[in-house]
């Protein structure tokens, strides 16, 4: 049993999570992680709370932009990294760059994770957007739970898988699944709905930073890996516009998010420890987007 005096490292936890199972670690390290808490230095709540705010606005803004803009150029910016820019960031502000670059290292490989999370879902999306979500989430949350216990954490290794994954659930997609490109559309939002989508977000980004600091940056790598963004507009798309329009822009995701979100990590992972986390992080974003603009110019428009 999993004790409070246990101080073992993350791994050592993680193993001990395969054990017992994560929920009652959670249950058994609740006094230990809400006394931390209770002290935490304001500064660190601060930079905990702006995440949740940034990230679930930017979050929501993207879903908004999808349904405006279609599958293939919705999904592109939708694509574009979002929960993982905040995340990383606000860890890199809370707790130093050496910090993100640990939580880069197992992102690769858990961003992988989303192949077989949009492939799970478009092959159950036609019985209704919960029997797909719900499937797919488990799919997602079983295979994140497998890379932190065999502690499968090497960079290049993960990026290499990302790659050959994309490229297989690609060509599953293409040959598989009857799902087309439409236009966008207008759309009217209330607040209640953007509020429910940023809340949704922030929580995952907010989540993120604390588990980097207060579990391990693995932790911290793999919540930021979420697919929140993903989700979100999945969800938002199949009852707004059906099944065959939600699976196709899964298949916009699946391209647009990994290429772009990979080329961020990658570009950030090398550029903190020589110009630091704001520059690095600009940088990095730039880099992103030339990205996103070489997939939509030579790959998406080749996609039906």
């Amino acid at each position: 049993m999993i004790t409070g005096t246990n101080k073992g490292s993350g791994f050592g936890i993680a193993r001990q999570l395969a054990r017992e199972g994560i929920l009652v670690y959670l249950v058994l390290r609740a006094g230990n992680l809400s006394t931390t808490i209770l002290y935490m230095e304001p500064d660190f709540i601060y930079k905990v709370v702006a995440s949740i705010l940034i990230g679930g606005t930017w979050v929501a803004l993207s879903t908004v932009l999808v349904e405006k803009l279609g599958t293939k150029t919705g999904g592109l910016i939708a694509g574009l990294p979002s929960t993982v820019v905040v995340a990383l960031f606000f860890i890199g502000m809370s707790q130093g760059t050496d910090a993100v670059v640990a939580a880069t290292t197992v992102v690769p490989l858990a961003f992988a994770v989303n192949g077989p999370f949009l492939l799970a879902y478009a092959a159950l999306a036609k019985r209704g957007w919960w029997q797909a979500m719900v499937p797919a989430l488990g799919i997602w949350f079983g295979l994140s739970y497998l890379i932190i216990v065999f502690r499968l954490d090497d960079f290049f290794w993960g990026v290499v898988i990302c790659g050959l994954l994309l490229t297989l659930v690609t060509v599953i997609f293409e040959r598989t699944f009857n799902a087309f490109s439409t236009a966008g559309q207008r759309a009217d939002f209330g607040w209640g709905q953007l509020l429910t989508r940023a809340l949704f977000a922030g929580t995952i980004i907010g989540t993120a930073v604390l588990a980097s600091r207060f579990l391990n940056p693995l932790f911290g790598g793999i919540l930021a890996s979420f697919p929140a963004v993903f989700v979100s507009t999945l969800i938002i798309l199949h009852r707004s516009r059906g099944a065959a329009v939600s699976v196709g822009l899964a298949k916009s995701l699946l391209i647009s998010g990994s290429v772009n979100v990979i080329s961020y990590i990658i570009a950030i992972r090398y550029l903190y420890g020589s110009v630091g986390l704001y520059w690095g992080t600009l940088l990095g974003l730039l880099v992103s987007l030339l990205s996103a603009y070489l997939t939509h110019r030579f790959i998406m428009q080749k996609l039906k």
